[in-house]
């Protein structure tokens, strides 16, 4: 089937597999990357030979050992000719909001993609609950900031599935996630994998349904499936063998969207002793972690009620930080106004959970000061006031 995608003609991938494998436990198929968010370079040493950069941005459906190996080893074997180097930057809980900020240290600190494959609608629905603008935001803030960087980057939005968004698709229901994926492709000219609606298209058709998918993380047999339709929309995107054409921008879709993002210096915040940059001894915390946000630095404190404060510039302002059992809320004040509380998301029994904490939005695009304060959190049985933040963003 195709479709009309902002004046390009996009192959859209209906697959339908044969039977599934036996193997269905749990676990079996999830190798996270231990917190090295770029592959193994198998091949980019050959001589003689066209190199391709092929960059992954995702949750852990990206992370895991799922489809995005499968697809490496998929365009491998069809590409011969070509040096492949991966940069595999897929970090559990994160969504395209995170992307957008992460993007430089995670993607393009790595190398200068070829073809960017974006992983982000099951967790903006699971983990964001974003709406369409702040989805939007998120995936144009990805795909600009890409082109910025190279506008020769063809990009892949590989919208996965889990089992909210397949029963939307059932009914006929565009998830929100996808409405904001479909919104940006028609504007910047991508390829979209939609994996939702080739899974139903194959559950119609007698092929691999829902349970054997099995859920957001698929099983074997689904990361297969979603590996050949995302395959699909990468040969309508990009011929490896030739330099892809430079792309004209658009106006954005949105102004706020996150293109502009940046990392803020965690020093510049003033709140010492109680405030202060350390590595944490994550043993000594109780509760379970993931490991790529047990490395480095963050911004630490467990006392409450002491003002942190610091400046930016830029209409957007956030924090991707840790929340655990023994987590608190905080407080915040923009240019002295009042102080708001966010409750920190931390309702996922023991695990210390990553996310992008928003702490302003659509502000006036200039310089702001900021104060941060904790506020105690009853925690369960506990009361938490401790917040770990391992970046500040700004746009």
């Amino acid at each position: 089937m195709k479709k009309l995608i902002g004046g390009v003609c996009i192959a859209v991938a209906v697959v339908v597999v044969g039977a599934p494998a036996t193997d269905k436990g749990p676990g079996t198929y999830f190798n996270p990357t231990d917190g090295n968010v770029v592959a193994a370079v198998a091949d980019a040493s050959r001589v003689g030979v066209a190199k391709r950069t092929v960059a992954f941005l995702g949750g852990s459906i990206t992370e895991m050992n799922g489809f995005r190996p499968r697809l490496m080893d998929l365009l491998r074997a069809r590409h011969p000719d070509i040096a492949f180097t991966e940069i595999a930057a897929g970090l559990s809980s994160t969504c395209s909001d995170t992307g957008a900020f992460r993007l430089d240290r995670d993607v393009l600190a790595k190398g200068m993609p070829d073809l960017l494959i974006v992983d982000a609608a099951v967790n903006d629905d699971q983990d964001g609950h974003f709406d369409l603008r702040h989805c939007i935001r998120g995936y144009e803030g990805i795909v600009r900031r890409m082109l910025l960087a190279n506008p020769r980057c063809r990009i892949v939005l590989a919208q996965m599935v889990n089992a909210h968004q397949y029963n939307q698709i059932s009914k006929g229901e565009e998830p929100i996630p996808y409405q904001a994926g479909r919104r940006v492709a028609e504007h910047y000219g991508l390829a979209v994998a939609d994996v939702g609606t080739a899974l139903v298209a194959s559950a119609k058709a007698g092929g691999l349904s829902w349970k054997e998918y099995r859920d957001c993380h698929p099983s074997p047999e689904g990361c297969v499936f979603g590996a050949d339709v995302v395959l699909k929309a990468v040969a309508s995107a990009i011929d490896f063998r030739h330099e892809s054409a430079a792309r004209t921008l658009p106006v954005p879709l949105d102004p706020h969207s996150y293109f502009r993002g940046r990392e803020l210096d965690l020093r510049s915040v003033q709140g010492a002793p109680a405030w202060s940059v350390v590595r944490p001894d994550w043993n000594a915390v109780p509760g379970s972690k993931r490991g790529y946000f047990t490395q480095g630095e963050v911004l630490c404190c467990s006392q409450a009620n002491v003002p942190a404060t610091f400046s930016f510039s830029g209409a957007t302002l956030g924090a991707l930080l840790t929340a655990g059992p023994d987590a608190g809320d905080l407080e915040v004040s923009i240019d002295g106004g009042a102080f708001r509380r966010l409750r920190l998301r931390a309702d996922y029994g023991s695990l210390h959970y990553p996310y992008l904490q928003m702490f302003a939005d659509d502000l006036s695009d200039g310089s702001h000061t900021v104060q941060l304060r904790i506020v105690p959190a009853k925690r369960g049985n506990a009361t938490g006031t401790t917040v770990r933040i391992n970046r500040l963003y700004a746009n």
